[in-house]
């Protein structure tokens, strides 16, 4: 009893120096970590030295008490493993710690140095001795601990989880990096860029393309031969060059194949990305091109007018315009500040070079999407804010990658960088997708709204011993549109139908909105009711996908108004078992959007059951379009015994409720 509390006691003192170093974001106080390090370090000197000594060991096998001791040793274990990578990390990655990893390019070329000294960097971290420890500590305790112990168990696994999951992410991703760009062999890379104003699954219509070619760190950027233009030899070559057939396509998978060839989306780069998993719409992607061009690619890259703007932003300065352009688009100014670009290629172009100026609008896209990239890729930038701005980027998935090597594309799994729409084993998974079913540009105007209630009840194991819970939900999906019927161009309210004429927009009134919504939800859902307005289809589903079910609906949304439709859902949700009680983690993956979603959560815990603990993880600012503009932080609240979160979103959310026995 008396060793069990001088090592509680110095457990106590070293978590708070872990959570000293642990939960730093962003730039991080060496001198302070390296004390907090040290202090925690002595600490556990005494902890180390009862929890392996042999009466110790022998008292694990005792009856009550033994419980404790075992479940006291795997948690000074894992302190321990904390503590030593943590030490490792300070004294060999101090530049990393400090500013994040440094890109520079110079010449066209990535200075690769930066990244094999943090690739060997984190090799040398004893990774896996903390990972052991941590997944002996998940496991429940086989029988009575103190509560003082139940309550370090569960800090300790929380802070330990993201220290591996960092590390874990970090070891990945330096090993991947430098194959990616073409330390071993070239590689060629589709780049593709989407327009936030017509939706697709992934997050809009590519509007133009080009190849970008990485050789030992040397980058060039420009057109596929087949394709080579003799009168723009520097430029993207646009995406209608890939055209062809719409009814010869590529084989695709099945489950691709029977869900969207009918749409074109195995014969079309226009519908291609109508599914949102960026994974299976890269693999027909490159099929496409291969077939059109007779050239085989590496992966793929999409980027979006919000994420192009992040990094712009991160070059800093403004943006150099061709004079002739700058005048054609109405500017006042050659030289755009770049916090504009992503109003302007989204919204303000089709008011200036609306549907009267196709051609018009098309060469000043193109125009843009060249000078914006030669910006990017000349290197005349600091390289650590343009690393963190790639990643705020990929975090809302304005830029999303796709490599064919299997440990490249595990890497940027990781990070969230692929845009990948998967199930999971930990999470209760929801997420709907838009496509743009007008065939102009009004998505950027609107609003998306989504009223989620989850009910949880009857906790149970299953054959494998993992712990679920019967789930009941509703959710209500609300398009707020505020485009009028007329005063605006024809190409933004959806009003360009012309009798007999060739027609690429809806054929509709017009400021009408039609969006084709797939509702993604976990694998055993089924649907108990629906909501639909008269306006709108009959929704269809749910039908399995990749381990999925999708239920899709035709929505219509008048002009200047809102509509909604709703579906109550059932199924199972998974818990984790943290020993004292459970933790229910819902997610909601987000579309990548130019307009921030407004989403309003209420999670009802189980009868007998009460909310110990609420962690939210997402959120995210808009870019001031769409009907909620710039957005609100998200909320955080416990109403009449269930937690209620509201705000805006435009990145991936999680919100995690730890519950425990009603008292």
């Amino acid at each position: 009893a008396y060793d069990l509390l001088t090592v509680r006691s110095a457990l106590l003192e070293a978590r708070t120096s872990l959570e000293t170093v642990g939960g730093a974001r962003g730039e991080i106080d060496i001198d302070e970590a390296r004390a907090t390090l040290a202090e925690a370090d002595d600490q556990l000197v005494p902890a180390r030295s009862r929890a392996t000594s042999l009466r110790w060991s022998a008292a694990s096998v005792l009856p009550v008490a033994g419980h404790s001791i075992t479940e006291t040793r795997e948690v000074v274990e894992t302190a321990d493993a904390a503590v030593e990578l943590l030490d490792q990390a300070l004294a060999g990655g101090e530049h990393l710690l400090r500013d994040g990893l440094d890109i520079e390019v110079a010449d066209g070329a990535v200075d690769l140095a930066p990244l094999i000294a943090a690739r060997d960097l984190v090799d040398d971290l004893p990774i896996t001795r903390l990972e052991r420890a941590r997944q002996a500590l998940a496991e429940p305790p086989q029988g009575w601990v103190p509560e003082e112990l139940r309550e370090g168990r569960a800090e300790l696994l929380e802070l330990s989880e993201g220290m591996v999951d960092a590390a874990t992410t970090a070891r990945s991703l330096t090993t991947a990096l430098p194959g990616f760009l073409g330390t071993e062999e070239p590689r060629r890379y589709f780049v593709g860029m989407q327009t936030s104003s017509e939706l697709r699954g992934t997050g809009g219509l590519i509007g133009f393309w080009g190849v970008l070619e990485v050789d030992g760190g040397s980058v060039s950027f420009g057109q596929s031969s087949v394709y080579e233009s003799p009168d723009d030899d520097d430029g993207a070559e646009r995406i209608s060059e890939l055209g062809g057939a719409v009814d010869v396509g590529v084989a695709a998978d099945e489950e691709f194949h029977e869900r969207y060839a009918r749409l074109w989306g195995t014969s079309s780069f226009s519908n291609v990305n109508l599914e949102p998993d960026l994974p299976s719409t890269a693999r027909v992607a490159l099929d496409l091109f291969a077939m059109r061009t007779g050239q085989r690619l590496d992966g793929m890259i999409l980027l979006d007018p919000a994420g192009l703007q992040r990094l712009l932003e991160a070059a800093g300065g403004t943006l150099s315009l061709d004079p002739d352009l700058a005048e054609a688009l109405g500017l006042d100014d050659e030289e755009l500040p770049t916090d504009q670009f992503a109003q302007l290629v989204t919204t303000d172009i089709y008011e200036v070079l609306g549907a009267d100026a196709s051609d018009a609008r098309k060469d000043a896209l193109a125009q843009l999407g060249d000078t914006a990239l030669a910006r990017i890729l000349d290197g005349s930038w600091d390289g650590v804010a343009m690393a963190r701005a790639i990643a705020g980027a990929s975090a809302e998935r304005q830029l999303q990658v796709f490599s064919e090597n299997g440990e490249e594309q595990r890497a940027f799994t990781d990070v969230g960088a692929t845009g990948s729409l998967a199930p999971t084993e930990t999470s209760d998974l929801f997420a709907v997708s838009a496509n743009n079913s007008v065939g102009g540009k009004q998505d950027v105007h609107l609003g998306h709204e989504f009223d989620v209630s989850v009910y949880l009840d009857e906790l149970a194991r299953t054959g494998d011993g993992s712990l679920t819970a019967r789930r009941t939900a509703s959710l209500d999906v609300t398009v707020d549109n505020p485009l009028p019927t007329s005063g605006r161009d024809d190409y933004i309210i959806g009003n360009c139908f012309v009798a007999d004429g060739d027609n690429q927009c809806f054929e509709g009134p017009p400021g009408w909105n039609w969006t084709w919504f797939n509702t993604w939800l976990p694998g055993d859902t089924h649907i108990l009711d629906a909501r639909i307005p008269e306006e709108s289809l009959a929704p269809t589903g749910p039908t399995d996908y990749r381990g999925l079910r999708v239920v899709d609906l035709y929505h219509a949304t008048p002009p200047e108004d809102r509509s909604t439709f709703g579906i109550d859902l059932g199924g199972t949700a998974p818990l984790t078992d943290t020993g004292d009680g459970v933790v229910y983690e819902w997610s909601w993956w987000r579309q990548a959007k130019a307009i921030p979603d407004l989403l309003d959560v209420r999670i009802h815990p189980p009868q007998g059951w009460e909310i110990a603990d609420v962690e939210v993880a997402g959120g995210g600012e808009g870019q001031g379009m769409g009907v909620h503009g710039d957005g609100d932080d998200l909320d955080v609240e416990v109403i009449d015994e269930a937690v209620h979160v509201t705000g805006t979103v435009t990145a991936h959310t999680q919100v995690r409720v730890r519950l425990v026995p009603a008292s």
